[in-house]
C-alpha cells in the first residue's frame, strides 16, 4: 500500500511540475524561468530534495 501511495505522490509531483513548466512557457520571455525552472527540477531529483 505505501508502493501505491509513493507512486500516486510521484505522479501528483510530476503533474504540478509540468504544470508549472507549461504556465512559465505561456509568460511572455519566459525562458529565462523555463531554464532556471528545468534547472532546479534535476538539482531536486538529483539530491532528493
Amino acid at each position: 500500500m505505501k508502493a501505491l501511495n509513493d507512486l500516486h505522490e510521484a505522479m501528483q509531483q510530476r503533474r504540478a511540475a509540468r504544470r508549472q513548466r507549461r504556465a512559465l512557457r505561456a509568460l511572455p520571455g519566459g525562458t529565462d524561468e523555463i531554464v532556471e525552472a528545468e534547472r532546479q527540477r534535476i538539482f531536486r531529483r538529483i539530491h532528493n530534495c
